[in-house]
């Protein structure tokens, strides 16, 4: 065998061994996403909420100049409430005034 028809087979070997892999990565990103997109996901998707606290202020003798105290506010929108006190009876609605 000469050394031109060595390199011939060994091209089109090449070749063909590029043609296949190229088939199995086509068949597996076209027909098997689904499959491995949702395992992606169940592998790394997961949620983890970690509550984070804020640390208090302290001078140098480790006195508390600042804490963190829990704080409700309760708004009142008299707009919406306005609103919903229109599809009442007309004897137990509630106007501005009477909610100021």
């Amino acid at each position: 065998m000469s050394l031109k028809s060595r390199a011939c087979v060994a091209c089109y070997g090449i070749g063909t061994l590029f043609t296949i892999l190229s088939g199995r990565l086509i068949h597996l990103a076209v027909s098997r996403h689904e499959h491995y997109s949702s395992l992606a996901k169940n592998t790394y998707g997961a949620e983890t909420i970690i509550p984070a606290r804020r640390g208090a202020i302290l001078d140098v003798e480790g006195n508390s100049l600042a804490r963190n105290e829990p704080l409700k506010n309760v708004i009142l929108d008299g707009s919406l409430i306005c609103e919903s006190s229109r599809k009442m009876k007309p004897e137990k609605r509630v106007t501005p005034e009477m909610i100021a």
